[in-house]
């Protein structure tokens, strides 16, 4: 007999659950041309579109050239893999990838040349690197973090000649800027803001989620979580959720 109670729950449960409307999309299929796990995606003009990925070891660019109908390596030759590509100008474009490792080319991606720190950053908070973007050609911004503890945001006021460090106690993923002044930077349980240009941050009300990517509309933010969750920024300092995280069910 408990038995039977049992299950009588637990199918009450299950159909209880709620059940996410599905919305129609087209897709197709794109023949990638490599087998390497793909972590990052830059659209640089109306026909360009890069994408970067690899392994512990090896980090990998794809390049399409007709706003995504196909995919050719662009590059294979970095020793880290690639978490994100961003261009400064029409000429200089730079890559992160894991273990500390910042890279910059100034002819297209070519060539490519290791960044060196300007000021000494202590060994803890040379971690994995997982974003970057300048809002201009002189300001820039990179960030990353490891064992959901040591994180790092670097600066750059001059394209990138010098870099200047922020530490904190969050692993981060994403940063983007609605502004030359107000920026925002997501990690592990937190969600930073400057309005200073990126001269310090400070935390906001983030729900505890793991933000994994952070995105400005012109009307507002849209962060979304590493369990599912997806939060919107209203102009305001603090983000709310507006779709919850996954259950064990869904």
């Amino acid at each position: 007999m408990p038995f039977f109670k049992y299950l009588i729950f637990f199918v009450l449960f299950v159909t209880s659950c709620k059940k996410e409307s599905e919305t129609s999309l087209d897709y197709s299929e794109i023949n990638s041309t490599t087998n390497f796990d793909l972590r990052c995606i830059y659209q640089h003009n109306a026909n360009e579109i890069y994408i970067g990925g690899g392994d512990d070891s090896h980090g990998v660019v794809l390049l399409s050239s007709d706003n995504g109908l196909s995919f050719q390596y662009f590059n294979q030759s970095f020793n880290a893999r690639v978490n994100s590509i961003c261009f400064q100008n029409s000429q200089v474009m730079y890559v992160v990838c894991n273990n500390f490792l910042l890279l910059k080319s100034g002819d297209q991606g070519i060539t490519w040349n290791k960044i060196e720190v300007s000021t000494p950053v202590p060994y803890q908070y040379q971690t994995n690197l997982f974003d970057i973007k300048f809002i201009n050609d002189s300001v820039g911004f990179f960030c990353g973090g490891e064992e959901y503890a040591h994180g790092i945001i670097g600066r750059t006021i001059n394209g990138g000649q010098t870099w200047t460090y922020n530490y904190f106690d969050h692993e981060l993923r994403s940063i983007e800027f609605k502004d030359a002044i107000h920026g925002y930077c997501g990690g592990y349980g937190a969600m930073l803001f400057t309005d200073d240009g990126g001269e310090s941050w400070q935390l906001t009300k983030s729900n505890d989620e793991f933000i994994t990517a952070i995105n400005y509309t012109s009307l507002n933010g849209i962060a979304c979580g590493y369990q599912g969750s997806v939060l919107k920024n209203n102009n305001t300092l603090n983000w709310e959720i507006t779709e919850k995280g996954n259950n064990s069910i869904s």
